[in-house]
């Protein structure tokens, strides 16, 4: 029969499994998707030895035991680098080697503690350590005080001030523009942390506490296993809704300065329409960002601004627009028969029949020959 804190563990395990599956079958994985993968895992292994110690099935399975430091030291590193690859290109763990570095404390608390190792000679150097509160000791062994609260607090606290740290940073030079589902994800990527703050908060006020109370109504480790699965519930159902809150990461704009303060937007727009529209800079084959921004009375860096914030094209692309729209003229009219297509590719202001061919394709998807046939047909 499973006791209540048992059928807790059991429900937050199979809970844990489903979402897992879900995130190991996704097809394109992230970055994010990977160490989603692994925290869950983290989370998995977690409660099945928790499940498994208060069935008293790790008896028969000795082997396991060092295994529960260990995946308490998993925590730290793998949030931080889960919250690190929302807001990163590519996965930052394979591009600097020293980051493994950041599970090493996990594989040390294994070896020290784990009964394949060196459990033994662990335990009793550390219950002959003097710390001269010999009422705690009563109540935990020395090395779930050692291992499982003071070096996991302090490793924990150090990992989640890191991470807000490198998110508060992320939100000071980053912003989420008017995008609602980018927005959404960064509350969660707060409310995961805050969930990990309070965890080991409560935690170690219960560990302080139960030493001292007679008949404590749960103990320390019933209330982390509750915390845990109530955890996993609460990501498992944001997850289940919309899967991409966990698994995409944020594209954020960044903050830039403009060079287009108390500039009159609708000024240089229609010194750009009078350029290229009416005096027809573009049939300069030479023509170049700044030959165009002199013309117009604008600085280069206004300009570019205008052309790529504004209009969101480049400056090759507008002005090839242009051209491209003066050469159908000139290919449609009667006279343009007289020119051969180098001619019309010159007199459109494009510097090479080449260039003129590749913009013409990219622009209508055929060719300047099969434009002429296709449009006579029409």
């Amino acid at each position: 029969m499973f006791s209540p804190i048992s059928l807790i563990s059991a429900i937050g395990i199979i809970q844990g499994v489903f979402i897992l599956s879900l995130l190991v079958f996704k097809k394109h994985k992230t970055p994010t998707t990977k160490w989603a993968i692994l925290l869950f895992v983290v989370f998995i292994v977690d409660l099945t030895w928790y499940f498994l110690y208060q069935q008293g099935a790790l008896k028969s399975l000795w082997f396991l035991y060092g295994l529960e430091y260990m995946v308490l030291y998993l925590y730290g590193p793998t949030i931080y680098f889960y919250v690190r690859s929302y807001f990163e290109k590519e996965d930052v763990f394979f591009k600097n080697p020293f980051s493994a570095f950041h599970f090493l404390p996990a594989l040390l608390v294994f070896i020290l503690m784990s009964s394949l190792f060196f459990r033994e000679q662990a335990i009793a150097f550390l219950v002959g350590l003097n710390l001269n509160d010999y009422f705690l000791f009563s109540t935990y062994s020395v090395q779930a005080i050692v291992f499982g609260f003071a070096l996991w607090y302090l490793h924990i606290t150090l990992y989640l001030i890191v991470t807000v740290r490198f998110l508060n940073k992320q939100e000071k030079v980053l912003y989420v523009h008017d995008d609602a589902s980018k927005k959404e994800r960064v509350r969660f990527v707060k409310l995961l942390l805050v969930g990990y703050l309070s965890f080991p908060l409560i935690t170690l006020f219960l560990f302080l506490v139960n030493p001292f109370v007679k008949d404590l109504f749960i103990t320390t480790y019933d209330m982390a296993n509750i915390l845990l699965v109530f955890h996993i519930f609460a990501i498992s159902y944001i997850g289940y809704t919309n899967q991409d809150v966990i698994t995409k990461p944020i594209k954020l704009l960044k903050r830039q300065s403009t060079n287009l303060a108390n500039i009159d937007r609708q000024a240089i727009e229609e010194r750009l329409q009078e350029q290229l529209g009416e005096n027809k800079s573009y049939l300069d084959h030479s023509l170049t960002l700044s030959k165009l921004a002199k013309k117009m009375g604008v600085t280069t860096h206004q300009l570019s601004e205008y052309l790529n914030r504004g209009k969101e094209i480049t400056f090759n692309d507008c002005v090839n627009h242009f051209r491209l729209e003066h050469a159908k003229k000139l290919l449609l009219d009667n006279e343009g028969t007289i020119y051969t297509m180098e001619g019309i590719a010159a007199k459109s202001g494009f510097k090479s029949l080449t260039t003129f061919h590749r913009n013409f394709k990219k622009s209508n998807g055929v060719t300047p020959s099969q434009w002429i046939k296709e449009s006579k047909s029409r």
